[in-house]
């Protein structure tokens, strides 16, 4: 078989106009909410204990198109939802305005399985889970017990006739609790959940493993090793998150030049308070999947680049655009050196974040 990555440009299969049942889904990476966030998205003379007190319009403000556009969204919910007090690092809380703007801008799916969910302890998970039930949201990778685990995970959704099954994980978290149960990067779990999967009846399975070094650029060998893992036993696709950075994206590909694989290791973050080197770049990775008579397989995978300007530098807000959209128009961004520090982020990235046969 061959092997060929990119970040950079779109992944084709040849067969791509032979699909009969065809669906794309829309994957973005780690939605975070700093104390810095909380303060500006905050409205004037409201009470801070009350969701409806902080303002996240712009948030999916230029991303909606996207993620909307596409049959099935998927996002990574990196804070605990819902519980006041609000608070930033290292403690994660976050309104639940926050979670409601994300499914108005067409997110289906919130994964749970972060290090950052029991950052309230189990008060704080039951109350996310409490959250997105009310805003009728499903949720994976964090439950309020051993037998919901049991009943709900791998999440299974049929969209548009085709079946897949999402298998959402983490390599552990902050803090720990003494009620509800979190998905863990452990072999013997993930494995009979790739295996209950299959049972089911899935067409498709994605492994949405929390995983990798922070801040690295390149994939770690712990993750090509559970990459590897999570083939042979089954998955159809990978997408990882919480580097915080964006990390290659690799394409596998049978001898007819079909895609077998696609293994994005790590989306890098959505929308965040970060500015250290290269946080302020992430990915929607769009895949789009078709099922005929042979089977289901991936058509291709599409990275659209995404830079998150911090408030007060693109709008007052913060918000998350794609660069393409904006590299042009320097005369937008209210701060220059927020503009410049995209484009030479984007630029050096562009030729670094790749890989090898």
């Amino acid at each position: 078989m061959r092997r060929l990555a990119t970040a950079l440009f779109l992944i084709l299969s040849p067969l791509l106009l032979l699909g009969q049942d065809t669906i794309t889904i829309a994957f973005i990476g780690d939605v975070m909410q700093h104390q810095r966030q909380l303060q500006i998205a905050r409205i004037k003379g409201k009470d801070t204990l009350l969701p409806d007190s902080y303002d996240y319009s712009t948030y999916f403000k230029y991303t909606k198109g996207i993620l909307s556009g596409a049959e099935y969204a998927v996002a990574n919910m990196e804070f605990v939802c819902g519980l006041p007090p609000y608070t930033g690092y290292p403690s994660f809380s976050a309104p639940s305005s926050l979670a409601k703007e994300a499914k108005d801008a067409g997110i289906d799916l919130f994964l749970c399985a972060n290090n950052h969910i029991l950052d309230k302890g189990s008060r704080g998970l039951e109350k996310s889970i409490e959250t997105y039930d009310e805003l009728g949201v499903p949720y994976t990778g964090a439950f309020r017990d051993r037998a919901e685990q049991d009943t709900l995970y791998p999440y299974i959704e049929n969209i548009n006739g085709i079946k897949c099954a999402f298998i959402n994980f983490t390599y552990g978290t902050n803090m720990g609790a003494e009620r509800g149960v979190v998905s863990r990067m452990d072999s013997i779990s993930v494995t009979k959940a790739i295996a209950r999967a299959k049972s089911a009846e899935a067409d498709f399975i994605i492994a949405l493993p929390h995983w990798g070094t922070e801040y690295s650029i390149t994939e770690s060998p712990q993750q090509r090793k559970w990459e590897d893992l999570l083939y042979r036993a089954g998955v159809d696709m990978i997408i990882g998150g919480h580097p915080h950075v964006i990390q290659p994206i690799k394409a596998t590909y049978n001898n007819d030049g079909s895609i077998r694989n696609i293994t994005a290791y790590s989306l890098g973050n959505y929308i965040s308070n970060m500015s250290a080197k290269n946080t302020q770049i992430g990915f929607i990775f769009v895949v789009t999947i078709t099922k005929d008579e042979a089977g289901c397989r991936i058509l291709s995978g599409e990275p659209v680049w995404l830079w998150c300007a911090r408030g007060g530098r693109f709008e007052k807000n913060y918000t998350t655009f794609p660069i393409q959209e904006f590299i042009d128009k320097p005369e937008l961004f209210t701060n220059k050196y927020e503009y410049q520090n995209m484009v030479d982020t984007y630029n050096r990235l562009r030729e670094t974040i790749q890989y090898g046969n």
